[in-house]
């Protein structure tokens, strides 16, 4: 099973996170892969601090943030998010995922998106 990016690590370096055609956990002290879900192709993982969820975005769903249990892998959520969604970070408390959402045109339109992990609810960041 061949993995790629992106990759996400745990904060205490004990796990990473990485496309596998589809999410991937890796013992990095054994670094033997521990868990799968075969999702399918994902453009951008990350993680909490905790380890406890992690969300990815994939190639063939770029308007969908998935949101899975970090241990188990199982799917928690799918979330409508926007059209060209990439490049996720999580905030340093665990409760929000930003991402770029809409497509970048020519005059730079697109924005940066929050995701509420409590309420799963998606709201526009910055203009």
């Amino acid at each position: 099973q061949g993995v790629s990016a992106p990759l996400h690590p745990a904060s205490d370096g004990s796990t990473l996170w990485a496309d596998c055609d589809g999410l991937c956990r890796i013992d990095t002290h054994t670094n033997t892969i521990i868990g799968s879900n075969p999702v399918g192709k994902l453009t951008s993982i990350a993680a909490s601090d905790s380890g406890d969820r992690v969300y990815a975005i994939g190639e063939s769903q770029p308007d969908v943030i998935q949101i899975f249990d970090g241990e188990t892998l199982d799917r928690i959520a799918t979330v409508p998010a926007l059209p060209c969604s990439s490049g996720l970070a999580i905030s340093a408390d665990g409760t929000s995922a930003f991402f770029l959402g809409e497509c970048i045109t020519q005059n730079g339109k697109g924005g940066i998106y929050r995701l509420d992990g409590d309420s799963l609810e998606v709201t526009r960041f910055t203009t």
